[in-house]
């Protein structure tokens, strides 16, 4: 990092601090506000929301890191059921569809790609538990307590490192002493029919709760692909059951269990033209999707007195059964048709180990040891994939992934109003692969190139940063850390490359004005990232097409994040987010054949600015009743998909307006509500892969959709 950066860091924190506030208040009325109940809020203002990012409870206001939170009941009023849906919700947050798997960017950092040995950028993390595939999270969208996204690096507090951040979601767990249920469903355009269940039944009084969820979900497809079926549908159902009991006053246990299957045609990839049309592009490949996934997890909570122990142990379980087009035409009589089919199973073990600090002694501290395990059993087929060649098989009965870490991070008081914070980690990854790619000609034998690998790395990363609680209600923060993302391997011949790691530069500040009516919260970071692992497509020697991944030496990135809510009135609420992000490889040379220079290029999925503005107004009744109407803008400047910056990747500047209308019944027994997503009907691709001849082949976000909810509480 040059001289220049670090001083404009170290200026904009003094400046910022500044801003928070002319001076320190007593440190009494700090501490007094510092330890009252996370989840008290403001009787009048805006409600404080708690998070656990920092593996203890606090509110958004008091986690000295960037983080974005939304609450489930935001999520049901905006009618969010899907990754898609939240794309335009967190600032500086992407989240795309990638034939049917979940792909997220935060700050121009993610992975576009999900295969074997592909490992994801930014995590995402189910009550705790690492979804190491991006598939294993589509069914998780119900019954929701609250989303999390934190942006930068994660390791000093999280089982499973990541780079460029994490999105932890986090389910309702059972209430002890009350009976709760909910019903709903849900009609729409595209033929939708979703239904929701919740029932929550307290056993044994104090010891024991139980509370199951469902959600299904029936919708034709958004994309008008005559004369094959229409892609980009939904046959999906989702279940999810926990168990808390509680023997005594200081230990837990919560049981968790879940199920899915998602079926129909599912999603496929459509070329530029396609998008230019709208969503209507003939096809002429018979889709089919058939992924059934579930999971169980063991949450043990023992307070000890001085600290807490909490052990988390997971398995998981998905089996994706997918066809689809993938020459996104239809073919003529004369040419053989093109589509690729997955059979890909994929089980993993996880066990996270955690001692946290429980007393409020000056220092706290959280240390703990993380193990996965990965297994693979993957099979990717290109059929009829060039003029020469009648399949390509990438066989890869053996691919698994073994990591184990270390961790912790303490905090120290070094006087009332002023903290320092220090971690760190150690990781060893092992990756192999046994299996092979199978090159079967029009004319002549097969051509076998082996698919073996046996690599593994080791690392060390930290953070140090530093908080002063400038008043109650404003808090300044700094931070100085590093992220790790393992290396790997792909399919052919000299297919490895180097971890990648990010070292990360952030100040903030979090503030609330006018009684917690106006809440103004700002961050601006810097990035240095080393051998970034960009995937590209490469052709193997017989014809195959395979994707690759090269190191970029050098990239940069930096950018600025403000988050500002205003409650106007009791009835009356305006939010407002702004970034802006510069991303770009500095030295990136690709070793292809011939050697292609990146080096200058915008990285993929990063728009220099995005906006995002929403005003609701609440009209109450003499009943009790309520009707809300709320209405929100995205604007996204333009940005490229892929770092190639091939003809055709680059999405034009857009907006994206969302409207709903909800009317609560006195205390809230029943409801109803309208909405309509992209009013506009904007052709938005949220991800781009290289398809034929480097042709982009792009996944597009849902068009215009409206619908009414109608639902009970009982």
């Amino acid at each position: 990092m040059s001289q220049f950066h670090k001083t404009s860091l170290l200026t904009g924190f003094t400046f910022i601090a500044a801003l928070a506030g002319a001076a320190p208040v007593a440190a009494q009325a700090v501490e007094e506000a510092a330890e009252a109940p996370a989840t008290a809020g403001q009787t009048e203002g805006l409600q404080d929301i708690v998070v656990t990012a920092e593996r203890r409870q606090s509110t958004v206001q008091r986690t000295p890191i960037s983080i974005t939170a939304v609450t489930g009941e935001e999520l049901m009023r905006q009618g969010v059921r899907d990754a898609s849906d939240l794309a335009s919700k967190i600032p500086n947050v992407s989240i795309a569809n990638n034939v049917g798997s979940m792909t997220v960017n935060i700050r121009g950092i993610g992975t576009n790609y999900d295969n074997q040995s592909a490992e994801p950028a930014v995590n995402v993390n189910v009550d705790g538990v690492y979804l190491a595939r991006a598939v294993s999270a589509i069914g998780a969208f119900y019954d929701i307590e609250r989303i999390e996204a934190l942006r930068g690096p994660q390791g000093t507090l999280y089982g499973r490192n990541s780079t460029g951040g994490s999105v932890n979601i986090i389910t309702k767990k059972p209430v002890m002493d009350e009976f709760q249920g909910q019903a709903e469903v849900e009609v729409g355009n595209y033929d939708l029919l979703r239904t929701f269940g919740m029932l929550n039944v307290p056993v044994v009084e104090g010891k024991l709760a139980v509370r199951a969820a469902f959600q299904t979900e029936s919708r034709a497809g958004y994309t008008d692909n005559a004369p094959a079926r229409d892609y980009n549908d939904a046959e999906n159902v989702s279940a999810r059951l926990h168990v808390l009991f509680t023997p005594n006053d200081t230990m837990s246990l919560l049981l968790s269990g879940d199920y899915g299957h998602f079926g129909g045609v599912g999603p496929t990839h459509l070329t530029t033209p396609a998008a230019a049309e709208g969503f209507k592009v003939p096809l002429d490949t018979e889709g089919y999707r058939d992924v059934p996934l579930y999971g169980a997890s063991a949450q043990f909570n023992w307070d000890l007195g001085p600290a807490a122990l909490t052990y988390i142990g997971a398995y998981r379980y998905f089996h994706r059964n997918q066809l689809y087009d993938n020459d996104f035409t239809i073919t003529p009589a004369t040419t053989r048709d093109y589509y690729a089919i997955y059979d890909w199973k994929n089980s993993n073990w996880s066990h996270e180990l955690r001692l946290a600090s429980t007393s409020s002694d000056p220092f706290k501290w959280v240390v703990g040891g993380f193990y996965y395990t990965e297994d693979n059993d993957y099979t990717f087929r290109a059929v009829n994939p060039s003029p020469t060649t009648e399949s390509t098989c990438f066989c890869n009965p053996v691919a698994t992934v073994k990591s184990w870490a270390v961790f912790g991070q303490g905090t120290y008081k070094l006087t009332d109003t002023l903290s320092v914070t220090g971690g760190l980690r150690y990781t060893k990854d092992r990756k192999t692969e046994r299996g092979q790619t199978i090159i079967t000609p029009v004319v002549g034998a097969p051509r076998i190139v082996d698919n073996i690998a046996d690599l593994g790395w080791e690392n060390v990363s930290g953070k140090f940063g530093l908080e002063w609680q400038v008043s109650p209600r404003s808090l300044v923060y700094g931070s100085v850390s590093n992220g790790y993302k393992g290396g790997g391997y792909y399919d052919g011949e000299n297919n490895t490359y180097k971890p990648e790691k990010l070292y990360a530069y952030e100040i903030g500040t979090k503030n609330r004005f006018f009684d917690s009516r106006l809440q103004v919260n700002a961050s601006a970071f810097y990035y240095d990232y080393k051998d970034f692992q960009a995937v590209y497509v490469v052709t193997l020697p017989g014809g195959a097409r395979v994707a690759a991944t090269g190191n970029a030496d050098k990239s940069r990135s930096y950018g600025a994040e403000l988050e500002t809510e205003f409650l106007l009135t009791p009835d009356d609420r305006f939010d407002f987010s702004a970034t802006y992000l510069n991303a770009k490889f500095i030295d990136f040379v690709l070793n292809s054949t011939p050697p292609q220079d990146y080096s200058g290029f915008r990285m993929p999925r990063s728009p220099k600015f995005s906006l995002r503005a929403g005003y609701g107004h609440t009209w109450n009744f003499n009943s009790g009743a309520t009707l809300t109407a709320h209405v929100q803008t995205y604007f996204q400047t333009k940005s490229w998909l892929m770092f190639q910056h091939f003809p055709g990747s680059q999405q034009d500047s857009y907006t994206r307006t969302d409207f709903d209308l909800t009317f609560e019944a006195p205390e809230k027994r029943w409801y109803v509500s309208a909405y309509v997503r992209n009013a506009e009907n904007s052709v938005v691709a949220g991800n781009a892969v290289a398809g034929i001849g480097n042709v982009p082949a792009l996944d597009l976000m849902p068009p215009r959709t409206y619908g009414v909810r109608l639902g009970a509480r009982f």
